[in-house]
């Protein structure tokens, strides 16, 4: 998933005998639910490019036959903390297959 810039880059992976760590990239941008519910709007220009980059998510998911089956805004992070920066990242692939 790492080849697509709209899914979190997975950097690597620990493990010990109780724990498994994942080291992910960082946003810092917060979720798309956190800024709805911070009362935070979106031109419809906003809209399309964030549709955009999730659907052109969902389509190189396709293509490698993964199904992310969490699709919610909780799962979508913003990598910048500037609003009218609004590139996304899908995260939270613990359910795909």
């Amino acid at each position: 998933m790492n080849e697509c810039p709209s899914i979190i880059r997975l950097y690597r992976i620990y493990e010990c005998d109780e724990n498994l760590y994942l080291l992910l990239e960082y946003q810092k941008g917060g979720t798309l639910s956190e800024r709805v519910s911070n009362g935070i709007l979106f031109s419809e220009d906003e809209a399309r490019i964030i549709a955009t980059q999730l659907l052109l998510a969902a389509d190189f998911m396709s293509e490698k036959n993964v199904i992310h089956r969490d699709m919610k805004p909780d799962n979508v992070l913003f990598n910048s903390k500037d609003s009218q920066i609004n590139d996304v990242r899908i995260a939270d692939l613990g359910f795909a297959i």
